[in-house]
């Protein structure tokens, strides 16, 4: 008997990603394929100056890869690929993501089974740092995981995050992104999807790995892009929605806090003195987000 797999395309935007693109590159196509159809793989290089677009070509010839070269942002790339893709499934990933194992896309697509499911969301957590700092911002990472976690059901806005995330195709029909940097990829998407009668689902055997900000510049960056992101994403959507799914609390944070700083007692003392730190250079940092590789730091 013949059982139907949906066809999946994978859209990857790039700016200088020359040191990690081939590994994410061959973590996909590692990846085992029961549940779908691999129909495409795009790469779109968004002003590269490095060598991305060149080990793409020479490496991997079953991509597509287009060489733009003025750098317009993430979301003008995304948006590009939506309007071109016709696949029932339309996978987004980060150059820089580390799967966790060889079946993340297939548990991904695996969550397509209601007719309302427009967005299934992995699970990304934070890799185990090797500098000092990382492991500071790591502490901030693991209470803000903990957070989210004694959540359950009512955490799900917090695992909408844009490193690998999958659209149905009602969903990628309908969906784009603003293009003048004021809002991220992962925030909007969910609150889009909520406002128009998507559903949002998480994958948490779908995981993978980021490497978290390990030093201050990134850091305070990376900051002062989720404060933006927030006000941002209020002014698109409404106090109303937005409250009833922003649901850690301040008290919630303070006792994730207590119950990691009594396993990581030096690293909870210095997390204190970064955020301290960062609070009183914020208004006189002037960096951009753009492209640099900043995660979430808790």
């Amino acid at each position: 008997m013949h059982t139907y797999k949906p066809t999946l395309a994978i859209g990857m935007p790039a700016h200088n990603e020359e040191r990690v693109i081939a590994r994410a590159l061959r973590q996909l196509f590692a990846q085992t394929a029961n549940n779908y159809e691999l129909a495409q793989v795009l790469v779109y290089s968004d002003g590269s100056t490095d060598s991305t677009v060149q080990i793409v070509k020479e490496d991997f010839p079953q991509v597509e890869v287009h060489d733009f070269k003025e750098n317009e942002g993430k979301q003008r790339r995304l948006n590009q690929m939506l309007d071109t893709i016709t696949t029932d499934i339309f996978v987004l990933v980060d150059a820089d993501m580390k799967f966790h194992h060889n079946s993340v896309l297939d548990e991904m697509v695996s969550k397509f089974e209601g007719k309302h499911t427009g967005v299934v969301c992995a699970y990304l957590r934070a890799a185990k740092p090797k500098t000092i700092f990382g492991r500071v911002a790591y502490f901030g990472y693991k209470v803000w995981d903990r957070a989210r976690t004694s959540l359950g059901e009512r955490g799900i806005r917090y695992y909408s995050e844009g490193g690998l995330i999958a659209f149905s195709q009602e969903f990628s029909q309908v969906f784009r992104l603003p293009e003048d940097g004021s809002i991220g990829d992962d925030s909007y998407c969910f609150y889009f999807a909520i406002k128009n009668g998507f559903d949002v689902v998480v994958s948490k055997k779908a995981e993978v790995h980021f490497d978290i900000a390990d030093n201050y510049a990134d850091y305070v960056r990376q900051m002062r892009r989720f404060l933006a992101d927030h006000q941002a994403i209020r002014d698109s959507f409404g106090w109303e929605l937005i409250n009833r799914y922003e649901v850690i609390t301040p008290s919630l944070l303070i006792r994730s806090y207590l119950l990691e700083a009594v396993r990581s007692p030096f690293a909870a003392a210095a997390y204190i003195c970064l955020q301290l730190s960062v609070k009183l250079h914020m208004p006189f940092y002037k960096g951009r987000a753009g492209w640099r590789h900043i995660r979430r730091v808790g």
